[in-house]
């Protein structure tokens, strides 16, 4: 009987050092997602690139894709590259954009009656790819 209640004991101890733990593990997450983009340490062109497209926080940066941050204006590739490896250094990562969401994006297309450009139209000039001559 008194080794059951020492294991039991034991085991509960156990469960709310663990529980101790995450909670701790928890706060610090919460912590970095609430930390400004100017507490960051990324270059000038970053950081205001950012607040220009009301990137306030890394919770507000992480719901973001490349995509989105490309948008944002005068956010380069180099800038966008210096974002990523900031947040994969805080243990985040960028939203990454699904194959439903770009499936989405061409269905609404279609839906508006526009044809959705893949990259394997022509110019729509009258030109024949092939020849780079007038199609008859």
């Amino acid at each position: 009987m008194k080794l059951q209640f020492r294991i039991s004991h034991i085991l509960i101890v156990t469960l709310l050092v663990a529980v101790g733990v995450l909670h701790l593990q928890h706060r610090h997450i919460q912590s970095q997602l609430d930390r400004k983009i100017e507490q960051l340490d990324l270059s000038l062109r970053a950081t205001n690139c950012l607040i220009y497209g009301e990137v306030e926080t890394v919770r507000d940066l992480i719901e973001r894709d490349e995509e989105q941050l490309l948008s944002i204006r005068n956010m380069g590739e180099t800038t966008v590259q210096e974002i990523r490896t900031k947040v994969e250094s805080l243990g985040f990562e960028l939203r990454q954009v699904e194959q439903d969401d770009q499936n989405q994006g061409l269905d609404q297309t279609k839906a508006l009656g526009q044809t959705p450009i893949t990259g394997n139209e022509h110019d729509g000039i009258g030109l024949d790819n092939t020849m780079g001559k007038p199609s008859t």
